[in-house]
């Protein structure tokens, strides 16, 4: 969490990303009284005001997809880059230009947020406009207070927010919300009554009511304190004073002028070369494959300028077994993809080869997702 002293927390007003409420706290995330609205173009008056506030932003739950995805082995930068995949498995469809967020871990399941990239980059514009510190963004739901046995509930924005754990929650419309208490209460029958702040909506007579309180200030109050952001978690750096002679900060700036000349001269050489490597990789690899399956792997890698990297990956994989064929081959730079046909001795074995060359994971269809650590491109 910010070492600030004080913040500024804002939430759109209504549906519009043209207009903020905001409210001012200390670093123990008491409110100190002051408190306004503002237009986004006028978000520079704020950072007049409190140049030194770290500000963060509740945005709606419903602009984001938040799941539990079951992610066996190692959790570390490699075994992450396979959340996209699980994600978009667990979610039936995929996002253009996915963003994951990991939220929490227990055990092998992690608790993902998934976004697209534009709606974060429309939030995060603003602020990097004013010149605000923009330090947390926080789906709404999941800064109301959090109840183990039961979910905590809240009259907000013309709805409702309900907080169902510690990872997940929704936005209810009106019209909706006895079909949602409903089928919660079919999912869950042992669940404990909804704890709401402020007065119940009628027909919800079994509501825990607690007093009512200004919504906006009890989001903002657990905003502050919560320890949960949809933004990366800065990187702590090291100052270490340096005192190289000059003629070494000359030398190392010669090197690196001649290392990226040496790199955009390859490149251009090396273009064709790439796409006809990877093209022959995959035709002697996968005989069998349809032709215009890993035409398309090709393509869409070259199109990313990947064909090298396309390559790399490649020149690690082993030849399969006798036996066994591949039926679908998918790939991106975070994963390989692999879906087999064969004998189960067969594609035991294949498990063993790639699995000498890859952190491999079985996924619940029988396909094989292959990473690579860093090093090994």
């Amino acid at each position: 969490m910010s070492k600030a002293a004080h913040w500024l927390v804002l939430a759109p007003v209504g549906d519009s990303e043209e207009a903020f409420i905001w409210l001012r706290l200390n670093a123990q995330g008491e409110p100190d009284g002051a408190r306004g609205e503002v237009m986004a173009a006028q978000l520079a008056t704020l950072a007049t005001r409190y140049p030194d506030d770290a500000c963060c932003l509740l945005v709606p739950v419903s602009a984001l997809a938040i799941q539990c995805v079951r992610l066996p082995g190692r959790h570390d930068a490699a075994g992450l880059r396979a959340l996209p995949w699980l994600v978009e498995e667990t979610l039936g469809s995929a996002m253009q230009h996915m963003v994951t967020v990991p939220l929490a871990r227990s055990g092998e399941n992690i608790w993902v947020a998934a976004l697209e990239q534009s709606q974060l980059s429309r939030w995060q514009t603003p602020f990097q406009t004013a010149g605000l510190r923009l330090v947390k963004i926080i789906p709404d739901a999941l800064a109301l207070p959090r109840h183990d046995d039961a979910p905590s509930a809240l009259r907000w924005c013309g709805g409702w927010l309900v907080r169902t754990s510690g990872w997940q929650g929704a936005q209810v419309d009106d019209n909706w919300l006895t079909l949602w208490l409903a089928a919660r209460q079919r999912e869950r029958p042992d669940e404990g009554p909804v704890c709401c702040y402020g007065d119940a909506p009628p027909g919800c007579s079994g509501w825990q009511v607690e007093p009512l309180q200004d919504a906006f200030m009890l989001l903002a109050c657990e905003a502050v304190r919560a320890d949960i952001s949809l933004l990366p978690k800065p990187v702590p750096r090291t100052c270490q004073a340096w005192r190289q002679p000059l003629y070494a900060a000359a030398a190392m700036l010669v090197l690196l002028f001649v290392w990226q000349g040496l790199t955009l001269w390859q490149l251009s050489r090396q273009g064709d070369a790439f796409e006809q490597q990877v093209r022959q990789q995959f035709s002697a690899r996968f005989p069998g494959e349809p032709q215009a399956n890993w035409q398309a792997v090709v393509r869409r890698a070259l199109s990313q300028q990947r064909g090298g990297e396309l390559a790399r990956w490649m020149a690690v994989l082993p030849p399969l077994p006798e036996g066994v064929t591949v039926r679908e081959l998918h790939w991106r730079s975070e994963a390989l993809r692999l879906v087999l046909n064969g004998e189960a001795t067969g594609l035991a074995r294949a498990q063993q080869q790639l699995s000498k060359a890859f952190t491999l994971a079985r996924q619940r269809d029988g396909a094989f997702l292959l990473t690579l650590e860093d090093e090994a491109l």
